[in-house]
C-alpha cells in the first residue's frame, strides 16, 4: 500500500468512528455516564489515529528535505 492509500484508509476509519459515535449519541434522549465514557474512548481513539496520520505526513515531508542545505559556491 502506498503512502496516499495508507493515509486515506486511516482517514476513512476516522470518518467511520465519528459517524458511529454521532449515530450512537443521536439515538439517546438522555446521556448516561456510560455514554460519556463511550464518547471519551472513541474520541481518544480518533485522536490517536489522527496523530499517527499527522506523524506519517510529517515524516513524508521531512524525507524530501535534504539533511544539510546546499551552499551555493559563487
Amino acid at each position: 500500500m502506498n503512502q496516499s492509500e495508507t493515509m486515506i484508509v486511516a482517514l476513512r476509519l476516522q470518518k467511520y468512528l465519528l459517524e458511529e459515535l454521532v449515530t450512537e449519541l443521536e439515538s439517546r434522549e438522555v446521556l448516561s455516564a456510560g455514554d460519556y465514557s463511550y464518547c471519551e474512548s472513541r474520541t481518544d481513539e480518533m485522536i490517536r489515529i489522527l496523530k499517527s496520520v499527522r506523524r506519517f505526513a510529517i515524516d513524508e515531508m521531512i524525507k524530501g528535505v535534504p539533511l544539510y542545505p546546499q551552499v551555493s559556491s559563487r
